[in-house]
C-alpha cells in the first residue's frame, strides 16, 4: 500500500509533466510500482523500471521517471527521458555488468545518475549514437571502457561517447586508451574531473 501511495503522491509534483507537449505521450515509472500496466499512462500504473517504458513508447514520446536505483536502459527511438528529482535520486546502475545507456539518435537524457557502467569499446557509461543525443544535469562517475574482447586495446569514452552535454558532471571514469572521462563528445557548462586513460 505504501509504494502506492508513494507514486501516487508524486502526481501533484509531476502534473506539468503530464501535459507539457499535447503531440506526445507521457509514460510514468515508478521503482515501488506494484501494479506496472502498459502503457504507463499515471502513477497508479507506472512501469516499475525504465526499459519496461521504453519498450512501449512511441518516438517522440516523453518518459518520466521518479526516485530509485534502475538498471541499463537502451534507447532505440527519439525520447525525451527524465527524472522527477534529479540524479541524487534517481540513478541508473548496471553494476558494471553493461554500459549504463545506449542512446539513439534524437533522445534527450535529463536529470539522472550514471555509474558503474562498463564496455569493450566505447562509452562505459553512456553511448550516444550521434551528437544530436542530448544529456542535461547528468552526473556520470565511476565508468570504464577496457580492452575490447580479443584484447587490443582500443577503449574510449569511459564516461560517455558521442553526444552533447549541458551542465553535466564527469567524473572517476576510466578508458583503455583515450576520454577517460569523454569522447566524441561536445560539453557545455560541463565539470569534467578526475578521470584518466
Amino acid at each position: 500500500m505504501r509504494s502506492i501511495k508513494y507514486c501516487i503522491s508524486l502526481t501533484a509534483t509531476t502534473a506539468l509533466l503530464a501535459v507539457s507537449s499535447l503531440s506526445a505521450d507521457t509514460l510514468f515509472v515508478c521503482l515501488e510500482s506494484t501494479n506496472p500496466v502498459p502503457p504507463f499512462t499515471n502513477w497508479v500504473t507506472a512501469a516499475a523500471d525504465i526499459q519496461q517504458a521504453v519498450n512501449a513508447a512511441g518516438a517522440g514520446d516523453d518518459v518520466v521517471v521518479t526516485n530509485g536505483i534502475y538498471g541499463a536502459v537502451n534507447v532505440d527511438k527519439p525520447l525525451l527521458l527524465r527524472s522527477v528529482n534529479g540524479p541524487q535520486v534517481t540513478i541508473i546502475d548496471p553494476a558494471r555488468l553493461s554500459r549504463c545507456a545506449y542512446l539513439a539518435n534524437g533522445t534527450s537524457l535529463a536529470g539522472f545518475w550514471l555509474r558503474h557502467g562498463a564496455a569493450d569499446v566505447f562509452g562505459g557509461g553512456v553511448f550516444c549514437t550521434s551528437s544530436n543525443v542530448f544529456l542535461t544535469n547528468c552526473v556520470i562517475t565511476e565508468n570504464m571502457v577496457s580492452t575490447n574482447s580479443n584484447g587490443s586495446v582500443i577503449g574510449s569514452g569511459g564516461g560517455v561517447y558521442g553526444g552533447t552535454l549541458y551542465n553535466c558532471l564527469v567524473a572517476s571514469n576510466s578508458a583503455a586508451v583515450s576520454g577517460g572521462g569523454a569522447s566524441a563528445s561536445t560539453l557545455y557548462n560541463c565539470t569534467v574531473t578526475g578521470n584518466h586513460a
